[in-house]
């Protein structure tokens, strides 16, 4: 990819993320104190379903709350909003990719596709969104021949700072994308193991209940459990813009959507990515994976090492 096309899809990008999501003060503020049945036009700035309304009762943050029962046989939380930005995903892709592939986190797909393809997930941290926690996002990636050439992930809050958008494009760097100037993004150069923040992502009860996780945490200095890969992945990639930014992460089964897009960035922030035992990310590749500045990759690879090492005496 030129870097004239990567410029233009990521001006796409951002203009649909600016249009088309609304950022967490939007959905607050046209929520709080609501006491009635909220349309989705009072949610969103540009509704798509002609539909319908929704309890309050049933409302955090703008998004009813789905079970849906998953593969696995779990009970699972999808909120409108992961449906809604999904259907804006469809239309905006097909509109300027026409025929390519889109694979979403909420619909039933074959993994990998073959050929060129595009990921989304259009709520990364629907559990946090639905009990107020701010920290969720969407993100989207671009594959070709095999590899994640481009990625974008928006953050709701992070624009009620600032744009809250994050792009990469492999060969052309990781950027907070503002029409104020965009910013180069870089990861931290900590290179101390000890001194390094971590964190750790995937389903909660597999990452706290990890013997590998109390053994990492235990050798550095802090950690956190974001619960939205989408934050982690742009803490981490942005870790050297910040007095003392997130050195690393950390996954456990992970998805293709949770991580192929945040691996990009880190990427191109300056960091590397590999799985636990250090092997490529590929497509099928994509599960357990560590993603690091590159300063603390290796620390963090012995030291898993040493941990299996120790359960296998």
């Amino acid at each position: 990819m030129q870097k004239d096309e990567f410029e233009r899809i990521a001006n796409l990008f951002f203009h649909f993320f600016e249009t088309s999501i609304p950022s967490y003060r939007d959905l607050d503020a046209r929520l709080r104190g609501k006491r009635r049945l909220v349309s989705l036009d009072d949610i969103f700035k540009t509704p798509i379903l002609d539909s319908s309304e929704y309890i309050d009762d049933e409302l955090r943050l703008g998004v009813a709350s789905i079970k849906v029962q998953k593969e696995t046989g779990r009970t699972e939380s999808v909120g409108v909003f992961d449906k809604e930005t999904e259907q804006r995903y469809f239309t905006f892709l097909a509109e300027h990719f026409p025929g390519e592939l889109v694979v979403s986190e909420e619909t039933e797909h074959t993994w990998p596709p073959s050929g060129d393809f595009w990921i989304i997930d259009p709520c990364d941290g629907t559990h946090n969104m639905l009990s107020g926690d701010p920290t969720f996002g969407t993100m989207v990636a671009r594959i070709q021949n095999g590899v994640v050439t481009f990625c974008a992930i928006f953050l709701p809050a992070h624009a009620s700072m600032k744009s809250g958008c994050f792009i990469a494009g492999r060969g052309h760097g990781a950027w907070e994308w503002s029409p104020n100037g965009n910013r180069r993004i870089t990861v931290s150069q900590n290179d101390s193991l000890e001194k390094s923040i971590l964190c750790f992502e995937g389903p909660s009860g597999c990452v706290y209940s990890s013997p590998l996780f109390l053994y990492l945490v235990n050798r550095i200095e802090f950690s956190n459990k974001l619960s939205a890969s989408c934050w982690a992945g742009v803490l981490t990639a942005s870790g050297g813009n910040h007095p003392r930014g997130c050195d690393a992460i950390v996954t456990f089964r992970g998805r293709p959507w949770d991580n192929l897009p945040i691996t990009l960035l880190v990427e191109e922030g300056g960091g590397k990515s590999t799985d636990h035992d250090g092997n490529p990310v590929t497509l099928e590749n994509h599960s357990d994976l560590l993603m690091s500045n590159g300063y603390i990759h290796d620390p963090i690879l012995a030291a898993i090492c040493a941990h299996k090492a120790g359960l296998e005496k």
